[in-house]
């Protein structure tokens, strides 16, 4: 008798436990899912964001209709050297290229899990 007490409450414990385990483990899953930490501002990006102009971009901050904050990044005065660079390699290969800082539509770029909105500034 004593011997089937202590088989169902090992049992119970370990029901109990791999319940709770379980019930852990997805519950911090989720978190890590639905919120990640962002990976830390780097050097470039506060580059971007300290001197705009010198990258040809200037940021504007904007809020969206149902209050999600924004940034909007205009092209303004000469391109930076990453978009000289593209912007001579394309000209080699002969792609017509309309003048720099004129705009010709909009382009929404999500950062994605782990990402930073700073790492599209300059696109």
């Amino acid at each position: 008798m004593k011997s089937i007490r202590r088989r169902w409450k090992f049992l119970t414990c370990f029901l109990i436990f791999s319940v709770s385990a379980a019930f852990s483990l997805i519950w911090w899953s989720a978190h890590q899912v639905a919120s990640p930490s962002r990976r830390a501002l780097m050097d470039y990006h506060r580059g971007y964001l300290a001197n705009p102009g010198s990258h040809g971009i200037r940021i504007e901050k904007f809020t969206a209709s149902d209050g999600t904050p924004c940034l909007v990044c205009v092209p303004q005065g000469n391109p930076g050297g990453r978009g000289s660079l593209l912007r001579t390699q394309l000209g080699e290969r002969d792609v017509p290229l309309p003048a720099f800082g004129g705009i010709q539509g909009t382009l929404v770029l999500g950062h994605g899990r782990k990402g930073r909105k700073e790492d599209y500034l300059p696109i």
